[in-house]
């Protein structure tokens, strides 16, 4: 009842949120305005900015949101490391490659979103890849760490080869425009692409639930209990490898995301991931909505995601961290 009592209330929050994100821009919306549009009245500006423009982009930025705390709670509970985030084995990294590669070549908006998603695949595969040939055909945890930060800095580093000697000047904003992320290019047309994929991977990864609670106490406890951990850990890390690369290769490169808000959930909800998942979806949704809605309204110019998200993180994931410390000093 507790439970569903703090998750109803997040919902209500995360509606007042995405009322206000409606109506405030450069073209302000007043309450009656926006409530004779709900109605099917109102001026077809209002009715332009409101459901072409504003609404496509508060739904990508609930899904991203929920996309990547999902997928942020779940790999740090398969990892057993509360640092590890969804793009632990490169896949952002990979996924900046691919569009920048994409972009220099000339390629559409669908060249450079399919390059992303191709190049990150092939990021965390190539992590798997380097684990298993490391001298652990199994594929140790600590293993598979390194080889992400070795992939992700490989590909990184093609990156700012890339930036560095770009035969084409004139594509180099829209490359950082990519390193940044944004919501500025989600469609209704991309949603009916995203949603289905978040959808259908949170249902499967919630009902895993119990599965989830127990490669979370450490492989031993859970070949006891009759759980696959080895098996588990990497159909979790192929389907939050596809998520997080669809996700990345529409919006950009958003971090802190998966990081911070599962570590939050887990403050309000508890750690059991029957618990964990949806808290971690619905306040991952409200981060970014309200981060989106700051990015648009704070200044005359609209910033970059990627940028408050680093810089509204970083503090917040050191008061976490304070705070687990002086937890495990006082236990």
């Amino acid at each position: 009842m507790k439970f569903a009592v703090r998750l109803g209330f997040l919902f209500l929050l995360l509606f007042v949120i995405g009322a206000v994100y409606l109506s405030m821009g450069s073209y302000r919306v007043s309450l009656s305005e926006f409530i004779d549009l709900v109605c099917g009245n109102g001026s077809d500006d209002a009715r332009m900015v409101i459901f072409d423009i504003r609404l496509p982009r508060l739904l990508g930025a609930v899904c991203t949101g929920a996309a990547l705390s999902l997928c942020g709670a779940v790999m740090q509970s398969i990892f057993n490391n509360p640092l590890v985030s969804p793009d632990i084995l490169g896949v952002s990294s990979g996924a900046a490659c691919g569009a920048s590669v994409a972009l220099i070549c000339g390629g559409s908006a669908a060249a450079v979103f399919f390059s992303a998603f191709g190049f990150g695949m092939a990021a965390v595969l190539a992590a798997v890849l380097i684990a298993s040939v490391a001298g652990n055909v199994r594929g140790t945890l600590l293993v598979l760490v390194l080889a992400g930060i070795v992939v992700s800095a490989f590909f990184s580093g093609i990156v700012e080869l890339i930036c560095a000697f770009n035969p084409r000047a004139d594509e180099f904003p829209s490359i950082l425009f990519f390193l940044f992320g944004s919501m500025t290019r989600i469609t209704f047309d991309d949603l009916w692409i995203l949603a289905p994929f978040l959808l259908v991977a949170s249902l499967f990864l919630w009902k895993m639930s119990y599965a989830l609670d127990v490669i979370s106490l450490g492989e031993t406890d859970a070949a006891g209990l009759g759980v696959p951990a080895v098996r588990l850990r990497y159909i979790v890390i192929a389907i939050c490898s596809v998520i997080c690369g669809i996700y990345i290769a529409k919006v950009g490169m958003i971090g802190w995301v998966g990081l911070i808000i599962p570590h939050m959930a887990r403050l309000v909800m508890g750690v059991r991931h029957h618990f964990l998942i949806p808290s971690s979806m619905i306040l991952g949704a409200l981060f970014l909505t309200a981060v989106d809605l700051l990015c648009r309204n704070l200044l005359t110019y609209e910033i970059p995601v990627g940028i408050v998200t680093s810089l509204v993180g970083a503090p917040v994931f050191v008061v976490i961290l304070c705070r687990n410390f002086r937890r495990i000093r006082s236990a």
